[in-house]
C-alpha cells in the first residue's frame, strides 16, 4: 500500500509519467553542489492540442496525450527522466550532462521524431511540438529558475508559430518579466480609462477628404507609459482575452463613429477595424458584430473589418462560415498584411 501511494504521489494519472513533484525532486538532486553538470532541461509544449479537444472532444485529446507520452518513452528510454506537468506540457531531463549546443541538437532530433501521424477516432492527426531548452550548473542554478527559463524559451517558440526549438537567453528572461507584468495588468484594464483608441486616417491626396479611419488601440500603462498593440495583443490572445478586448475596441470605435456622424463629420467615411485571429474563430463573433452595429445605428456598409491573410489561408474551412456570416451582416471585408 505504501509503495502504491508513493507511486501515485510521484506519477501523472493520465500518462503514468513522472509528475511535477517528482521532477522537482529529481532536478534538485541533479543541481546539488558537487554533481556532474551541466544539466539540460527540455520543455515540450504540444502545438494546437486545443483544436483536437474542440473538434473531436476531450477524450480524443487525452488519447493523443497518452500516445505522445508512449512515444516519448520509446524515444527517451533510459536516457533521461520524462515528466508531464499537466495539459499539453512535458519536460525531459537527459541523464547525460549536456552543453547548450548539445541540448539544442538533442531537442531538434526529438522534435523530428515526435512528428508522426496518429489515428484517433478514425482521423489521422498530426501535431508538432515546441521545445524550449535551458541548461543549468550544479551548485549555482535553482530548480525553479531552470524550469522557468525553459518554459520561457518554449513560449518564445509558440509565439513565433511553434514547431521549433529555442535555447533560453537573458533576453528571454527580460521578456518573460515584461510579459508577466503585462498579463497581470491587462486583466484589469479592459473597459477602463487606461485603454483608448487612436485613429489613422486614409486621405484623398487630391481633395484632402478623409475617406476612412482605422481604429488602433493604445494602453496607458501605469509604469511603462504608452504601449502600442504589438506589446499586448499577442498576450491577450494567449490568455483568452482577445475576444473581450476586440469587443471593447469595436464598441468604443462604433460609439465614437456614430457621434462624429451626428455632428456632421465623416458622413461618407469608412470605419476600419482590425480583427484578431482568435476573434474570427470564436463562437458568436458574427452575432456580436451585428449587435454592436445595430446598437449604435451605423450602416453596416460603412464598417470594414480587416483580417490578417495568414488566418484565412491557414484555416480556410474554419473561417469560411464566419466570412460568409459577416458578408450577410453587410460589413466590408479587407485582407490585411497581404
Amino acid at each position: 500500500t505504501e509503495e502504491k501511494l508513493r507511486y501515485l504521489a510521484e506519477h501523472d494519472d493520465l500518462t503514468g509519467l513522472h509528475n511535477r513533484r517528482a521532477l522537482i525532486a529529481h532536478l534538485a538532486g541533479r543541481l546539488a553542489p558537487g554533481q556532474a553538470g551541466p544539466v539540460a532541461v527540455l520543455y515540450l509544449d504540444l502545438d494546437r492540442l486545443k483544436s483536437i479537444n474542440d473538434h473531436l472532444g476531450h477524450t480524443a485529446g487525452d488519447q493523443f496525450i497518452q500516445l505522445f507520452a508512449q512515444r516519448l518513452r520509446v524515444r527517451i528510454g533510459c536516457l533521461g527522466m520524462i515528466a508531464r506537468l499537466g495539459g499539453d506540457e512535458f519536460v525531459v531531463v537527459p541523464d547525460q550532462p549536456m552543453s547548450a549546443d548539445a541540448a539544442e541538437s538533442f531537442a531538434q532530433q526529438l522534435q523530428t521524431m515526435m512528428r508522426n501521424r496518429v489515428l484517433i477516432s478514425g482521423e489521422l492527426i498530426t501535431r508538432t511540438v515546441s521545445i524550449g531548452v535551458a541548461v543549468g550548473t550544479p551548485g549555482r542554478d535553482k530548480t525553479s529558475d531552470l524550469l522557468r527559463r525553459a518554459d520561457q524559451a518554449a513560449l518564445t517558440v509558440k509565439r513565433s508559430g511553434g514547431n521549433q526549438v529555442a535555447v533560453s537567453t537573458d533576453d528571454m528572461s527580460l521578456n518573460g518579466a515584461f510579459r508577466n507584468d503585462i498579463e497581470l495588468h491587462l486583466r484589469r484594464v479592459i473597459a477602463t480609462d487606461a485603454l483608448f483608441l487612436h485613429y489613422l486616417p486614409e486621405v484623398d491626396m487630391r481633395t484632402g477628404e478623409v475617406l476612412a479611419a482605422e481604429a488602433l488601440v493604445r494602453w496607458q500603462h501605469p509604469t511603462r507609459g504608452l504601449l502600442l498593440p504589438d506589446a499586448f495583443i499577442g498576450i491577450a490572445e494567449s490568455i483568452d482575452l482577445a475576444g473581450e478586448l476586440g469587443r471593447w475596441v469595436m464598441r468604443t470605435a462604433c460609439a465614437e463613429f456614430s457621434k462624429w456622424r451626428s455632428q456632421g463629420v465623416g458622413q461618407d467615411a469608412t470605419l476600419r477595424l482590425n480583427v484578431s485571429p482568435v476573434q474570427l474563430v470564436t463562437d458568436g463573433f458574427v452575432r456580436s458584430v451585428a449587435e454592436i452595429i445595430d446598437e449604435f445605428g451605423i450602416d453596416a456598409g460603412s464598417v470594414c473589418l480587416e483580417i490578417t491573410e495568414r488566418v484565412v489561408v491557414h484555416d480556410i474551412a474554419g473561417t469560411r462560415g464566419t466570412l460568409e456570416g459577416l458578408k450577410d451582416v453587410g460589413v466590408q471585408l479587407a485582407i490585411d498584411d497581404f
